[in-house]
């Protein structure tokens, strides 16, 4: 009796003729495990060192798929083809197979075409309609003009700088908003200002704009936001609020206009915007009317004044201290010539981030002040605990 063990051959399950033999034999199966890995280690890579840190386009994840499918494609295909061996179809293999590498590449490539074009598509389609979208860059630009003052008063008309001034520090946490800073925008003050013009000027996307009146202790700010590639009016609102509590103002429009661009706004970004409250409104107003003065030698003699007033009254204000280092500093290189008003500004800015470490506005002019007095190491280091705050903010 025969007592060998019968060895069973590998092609018994998969015959070679068969389908799968004929995959087992040109080793397609391996082919594409392998390329499954090696393509699954490259997209990690692109994604998140090319993108995530670097802040590269994320199209390049769109193409680097792409190219995967097309490379696994033209592989899989040779693959196959390579493996006829009858005479008679060697002459049609090399027809066969450019002509199926070339249909592969034309369909991947077309794929990365119509995909670029149907985004821009989808953009312009959605601004003709009023239907707001993050755009490519990933952000909005924005510009928010002085409000004008219905019942022109000296005693309320600094509100309209003042009060768009903080709606533009407030936007300066959001991540997906690029507001232009105050700077820019000062030049239309007190003025008559096309909407259109200012925003081409300013090379933005959407105008906050608007008008208010203060009545006995009520203050009313009318605000829209307009669009200004479209030229329509995104929305228009009425707010209210006692002028005691004015400093809710810039919380109230800054979550408005978030919601009127249908935009991301992350709790820590909420947190940052409603960390600084006054708690004296006196104090309050004199920091508004400090922030109203021009950026003048008398300018900023008056606002200084202004803002040590606030700080007698409010001793725990940040932004106080912030703006009072700004105008000190301005004082020391343009009007007094002392270099111990630009250590008594760098004092300033220190206290206001003693009490508040995140404040832009303070990090930002401190910066700029060590940079201004040959302490760059300082500065970079500054400008990049901004960049960690909002990576999208333009003064770092």
């Amino acid at each position: 009796m025969n007592t060998a063990k019968q060895t069973i051959s590998p092609h018994k399950k998969y015959p070679p003729g068969s389908f799968m033999g004929k995959l087992r034999k040109r080793k397609i199966i391996e082919t594409f495990l392998a390329f499954i890995g090696g393509g699954w280690l490259i997209y990690e890579i692109v994604h998140w060192v090319l993108v995530e840190h670097y802040h590269l386009s994320h199209r390049l994840i769109d193409i680097t798929i792409v190219t995967l499918l097309c490379s696994l494609s033209c592989t899989l295909i040779w693959k196959w083809f390579s493996g006829i061996k009858k005479k008679r179809k060697i002459k049609m293999e090399f027809i066969i197979v450019p002509l199926l590498i070339l249909f592969a590449v034309y369909l991947n490539v077309t794929f990365v075409l119509r995909m670029g074009h149907s985004e821009h598509a989808e953009i312009a389609a959605d601004e003709n309609k009023g239907e707001l979208k993050p755009s490519l860059s990933g952000f909005q630009r924005l510009a928010v003009l002085p409000f004008a003052n219905i019942r022109s008063d000296p005693q309320t008309d600094f509100l309209g700088f003042a009060l768009a001034d903080q709606i533009i520090s407030a936007l300066a946490y959001v991540k997906n908003i690029l507001a232009r800073p105050s700077s820019a925008v000062r030049q239309y003050q007190d003025q008559e200002v096309d909407v259109l013009t200012a925003g081409h000027d300013l090379n933005v996307d959407f105008i906050l704009t608007g008008y208010y009146l203060k009545e006995a202790d009520i203050v009313r700010l009318n605000i829209e936001l307009v669009n200004v590639h479209s030229n329509e009016m995104i929305w228009r609102e009425p707010v209210e609020v006692r002028y005691e509590n004015v400093f809710e103002l810039q919380d109230i429009v800054t979550e408005k206009v978030i919601s009127g661009l249908k935009i991301q706004f992350l709790q820590d970004e909420r947190g940052r915007i409603q960390t600084d409250v006054p708690q004296n409104p006196l104090a309050y107003e004199y920091y508004l009317r400090a922030l109203s003065y021009p950026n003048t030698n008398q300018g900023d003699q008056l606002a200084a004044e202004m803002l040590k007033k606030c700080i007698e009254l409010d001793p725990t204000y940040p932004p106080a201290y912030s703006q009072l280092g700004f105008r000190t500093k301005q004082l020391a290189q343009f009007g007094l010539l002392d270099p111990e008003e630009t250590k008594r500004a760098e004092n300033y800015l220190l206290k206001a981030l003693s009490l508040n470490g995140e404040l832009l506005s303070a990090l930002g002019n401190l910066a700029i002040l060590y940079t201004e007095t040959a302490r760059a190491e300082k500065a970079v280091e500054i400008t990049r605990k901004m960049l960690e705050i909002n990576p999208n903010n333009a003064t770092a």
